[in-house]
C-alpha cells in the first residue's frame, strides 16, 4: 500500500522507507521556527536545563510577527530580551521588527520554504506551510525540545482526503470555500483533530494566496497539517526563488485516507462566518 504526503514526507525526513499512522518517528527539519512571543520563555527554560548552546543554530528561524510596534515597556523589554538571545544562540536567520513579515507567510515568499520541506514550529499555523507543498509541524511548549536536541518524538497522524470538484465562481473566494469545506467537516462528523487534511481534484485553479486561505481554514478544526500536491505554477514559483534545492512529494495513488469528503465548488456562494 501506498503512502499520503505526510507519510513520505516523515518517511524520507526520519530515514525510513515507510511510516504508517501511529507509528512514532523522530523527522530532521529542514529549519526550525519560533515567533517574538516565545523566545525568552524557550530561552529561560533551556538557561534552567543548563543548556546554553542549542542544536542547530543554523537552522533557526526568529521571527519578530506579534508584537511590532511596542506598546509598552514590558513589550521593549521582550524585544531586546529576543534580540539578545539570537546573539546568544549564534542564530543566522532573525527576522526583528521591520524584516520578513508574517512568519507562516513569506519564507514561502522568499524562497526558505519549498516544495517537499518539513519543519518544527512553535504555532499551529504551521500549516499554511501545506499552500507550498510543504509541512509545519507544530510543537508548542515543545518545541524546546527540538532546540535542545535538534528533533522531537512525532506521532504518524492519519490524513482526511479532500476532492475539490468543479470551479469557484466569481466573487467567490478560497474563504468562502474553506468556511463550506469546515461546515461539512462538522455535519458529517469527520474528524480532523490531529490529522492532516490532502486537498485533491480540481486544485490548478486556485493560486498560492488561495491555497493558503484554504490551509489556515481547517486549523481552527484542530487539523495540525494540510497539504496541496504542488501545481505547476507553484513549482514555477519556487524555483525563481528557491535559496536551495528541493523535491516536491505527491501521495501515492494507493495511499491510504481515514475518511474522505468532496466537495462540488461550482455551485458555493460567498459565505458568512458568524462569531463562535
Amino acid at each position: 500500500m501506498g503512502m499520503t504526503a505526510i507519510e513520505k514526507v516523515l518517511a524520507q525526513k526520519s530515514g525510513l522507507k515507510s511510516v504508517r499512522p501511529g507509528e512514532v518517528v523522530y523527522p530532521d527539519p529542514d529549519f526550525v521556527m519560533i515567533h517574538d512571543g516565545v523566545v525568552m520563555s524557550v530561552k529561560q527554560e533551556l538557561d534552567a536545563a543548563g543548556i546554553t548552546r542549542i542544536a542547530a543554530p543554523e537552522k533557526l528561524v526568529m521571527v519578530t510577527d506579534h508584537e511590532v510596534i511596542y506598546g509598552s515597556a514590558r513589550a521593549a523589554e521582550k524585544g531586546a530580551f529576543n534580540r539578545g538571545a539570537a546573539r546568544d544562540w549564534g542564530v543566522k536567520h532573525f527576522f526583528d521588527v521591520g524584516r520578513g513579515g508574517h512568519g507562516h507567510i513569506f519564507p514561502m515568499e522568499c524562497g526558505m520554504l519549498l516544495p517537499g520541506m518539513f519543519y518544527f514550529d512553535n504555532d499551529r499555523h504551521a500549516t499554511n506551510a501545506g499552500a507550498i507543498g510543504a509541512f509545519g509541524f507544530r510543537m508548542g511548549g515543545e518545541i524546546s525540545r527540538v532546540l535542545a536536541t535538534g528533533t522531537n518524538w512525532v506521532v504518524v497522524p492519519k490524513s482526511v482526503r479532500i476532492r475539490i470538484r468543479g470551479t469557484l465562481r466569481p466573487g467567490v473566494l478560497g474563504r468562502d470555500l474553506g468556511f463550506h469545506i469546515a461546515r461539512q467537516l462538522r455535519e458529517r462528523e469527520i474528524d480532523v483533530d490531529y490529522r492532516v487534511v490532502e486537498y485533491a481534484g480540481d486544485l490548478d485553479q486556485f493560486d498560492l494566496a488561495t491555497r493558503v486561505a484554504l490551509c489556515s481554514s481547517p486549523t481552527e478544526m484542530r487539523a495540525y497539517g494540510v497539504f496541496f500536491p504542488p501545481s505547476q505554477a507553484v513549482l514555477e514559483r519556487a524555483r525563481a526563488r528557491a535559496q536551495r534545492p528541493f523535491t516536491p512529494v505527491y501521495p501515492d495513488a494507493d495511499a491510504a485516507y481515514e475518511a474522505e469528503l468532496e466537495i462540488d465548488a461550482s455551485h458555493l456562494e460567498p459565505q458568512v462566518a458568524l462569531p463562535g
